[in-house]
């Protein structure tokens, strides 16, 4: 994992964030017609317009809904950034 610290503008230590890994989302088909809770778990992933991106973090819970309408959904292979 990446660390790395925030300093506001008065040059004070801030919190410090641990980077994760991410995986890039796209929707690419319509969810008119569909059972509400595809259009729900579309919206819920932060959604709000056809054939938007969204850089979502690799965790189980986001996986498993991506996974729920990966009909809707394309995933997009990003290479590795070290």
């Amino acid at each position: 994992m990446k660390f790395w610290k925030r300093e506001n503008r008065k040059g004070k230590k801030g919190k410090v964030f641990i980077m994760e890994k991410t995986f890039r989302v796209k929707w690419i088909k319509s969810a008119i017609g569909k059972p509400g809770y595809q259009m729900k778990t579309v919206r819920g992933l932060g959604f709000t317009r056809l054939n938007q991106v969204l850089t979502l973090p690799d965790q189980p819970a986001i996986r498993g809904m991506v996974n729920c309408v990966g009909n809707l959904l394309e995933v997009i292979e990003s290479p590795e950034r070290e």
